[in-house]
């Protein structure tokens, strides 16, 4: 279980733009309250399957601009809240330790897809994609090595916004390996 208090973010800007040279300002966001849980169990010696859930309340949080005004940091002024799942299954042998592991996630967005109505562009619900893991290593009496990938999808659509004719659609798509090793003295 875990909780993080709200507190103010401080984001300090340096821009040099065509027509506003040297610009500095400083915005604040409001961060939000979050808090998470999530259990393991392990069956047998060799599986252990697990879950969390986090809560990131950005629904209400705002973007305070030092040059004035403020904006939603949530488009949708929806919170974000994940969910994350997994197993891991060990074969023993006289060799190695090989754990093979496998995960699911939700991947809440602060963006939302767009629909405009009679030409006037508004937020409707929050953009989620999603994202597997997986990965498997070697485990020594004094050397670990692991081997992981995780592929994430997020899908962002737009309704009749005033440029476009139709709606279209964005679909973003990364994958992403690691290696690592830890030596245990």
């Amino acid at each position: 279980m875990m909780i993080k208090t709200p507190f103010k973010l401080g984001v300090e800007v340096d821009a040099d733009y065509e027509y506003f040279e040297d610009l500095h300002y400083k915005n604040t966001v409001d961060m939000p309250m979050m808090m998470g849980f999530g259990a393991s169990y392990r069956i047998g010696d060799n599986l252990t399957i697990s879950t969390d859930y986090e809560i990131r309340a950005y629904g209400k949080s705002k973007i305070n601009y030092e040059l004035g005004g403020t904006a939603d940091l949530s488009e949708s002024e929806e919170n974000l809240n994940q969910i994350r799942v997994g197993a891991e299954y060990l074969v023993v042998s006289d060799f190695a330790v090989i754990p093979f592991r496998f995960g699911y996630k939700t991947i809440p967005t602060l963006q939302a897809n767009g629909e405009g109505p009679s030409g006037y562009g508004e937020y409707t619900d929050q953009v989620i994609g999603s994202g597997f893991a997986f990965g498997t290593g070697l485990i020594f009496e004094r050397v670990a090595i692991d081997a992981t990938g995780e592929l994430t999808t997020v899908k962002e659509e737009w309704d009749n916004w005033p440029d476009f004719n139709e709606s279209e659609s964005g679909t973003n798509t990364k994958f992403k390996a690691t290696l690592s090793c830890v030596f245990y003295f």
